[in-house]
């Protein structure tokens, strides 16, 4: 099976920064990596951000969801 580096941009709609972000496949690997993963709905939890946090830069990225698929709004890097 082939590996893959793969990178996607983030555009943060509260400070417009944009963010190069590495791509990991999966829940199970941003947490080991030292991501937080707030996957709990909202409609579920009053406490829960519903977001991916990346706590040593700071970083809350918000989650959508269409159907059961969490997902964030992305787009190709450019130089």
């Amino acid at each position: 099976m082939p590996i893959v580096k793969a990178a996607v941009a983030y555009d943060n709609p509260d400070t417009g920064e944009t963010l190069v972000l590495h791509i990991l496949l999966n829940q199970k690997q941003m947490r080991m990596n030292g991501l937080i993963m707030d996957d709990v709905l909202k409609c579920l939890s009053h406490s829960s951000s519903h977001s991916i946090i990346i706590k040593e830069e700071n970083v809350e990225i918000l989650l959508q969801l269409k159907g059961i698929i969490f997902y964030f709004k992305e787009r190709t890097p450019t130089i």
